[in-house]
């Protein structure tokens, strides 16, 4: 599966690989806290 922007605070890459999908992903944003993006 592929993810263009994946939010990876929340769980939805877990359950996915929890289920055995394959997912990738171009970004990885670890957090928005204080209005700021910060990648992964």
């Amino acid at each position: 599966m592929g993810i263009v922007i994946e939010k990876s605070f929340q769980g939805g890459r877990a359950e996915l690989d929890a289920q055995g999908y394959r997912v990738e992903s171009l970004a990885r944003v670890e957090s928005l806290a204080g209005g700021v993006v910060t990648f992964r």
